[in-house]
């Protein structure tokens, strides 16, 4: 029995949680490049291309195993918003999504070096905020939670009474969309996912 049968290309504790919920065993592989973005391209361009390079920086690594990686990002009339880099940049985020509805747009990639397999795709899903009281955003980014996530909020955390809507997979906007994860890889011929 093999130990892992997928090599996750991310350090996201979300991604981890959501393949291992599915039942998958894989291993982790942080891969170390910076994430570079090119507003000559789409967001969805973008998040298809950054998620094929940690793919590929990884692959090299586990040519007998596919390897599985991810980029999420949200927009907002069209604009891009990663992840804050300060607590003023979290609100400011906050802020902007009150009461609005925006996109998380997730680029997914798989690899498998021996396979001469490359594929990525992308899902979007969209979500609308209801109006964001100030004291809320004060105590949300006090707290830490939207330090390490895009749009500076996490659907299935604290941020998840003031969403008003969504649309699209769920598990996208947490940073992994399984539908299309699973599909892909059952659509390959790997067998990740325990049916149990």
């Amino acid at each position: 029995m093999k130990e892992y049968d997928l090599v996750l290309a991310s350090s996201s504790p979300r991604r981890k949680t959501l393949l291992g919920e599915a039942g998958a065993k894989f291993i982790v592989s942080v891969p170390g490049l910076d994430e570079e973005f090119h507003h000559d391209l789409s967001p969805e361009a973008n998040v298809e291309n950054i998620a094929m390079e940690k793919a590929e920086a990884v692959c090299k690594s586990y040519p007998g195993h596919p390897v599985l990686a991810a980029d999420t990002i949200v927009v907002l009339g069209g604009k891009v918003i990663g992840k804050p880099t300060s607590q003023s940049d979290a609100r400011r985020m906050l802020q902007s999504l009150s009461g609005k509805e925006h996109s998380v747009v997730t680029g997914v990639a798989l690899a498998h070096l021996s396979k001469g397999l490359f594929w990525k795709s992308f899902a979007v899903s969209k979500v609308r905020f209801k109006e964001l009281p100030a004291t809320w955003i004060e105590e949300y980014v006090a707290g830490g939670e939207p330090m390490d996530k895009a749009g500076a909020y996490a659907i299935q955390g604290g941020a998840a009474e003031w969403i008003d809507s969504y649309s699209g997979s769920y598990t996208n906007i947490i940073g992994l969309p399984m539908e299309m994860v699973r599909q892909t890889l059952d659509g390959f011929g790997y067998e990740i996912f325990s049916s149990g």
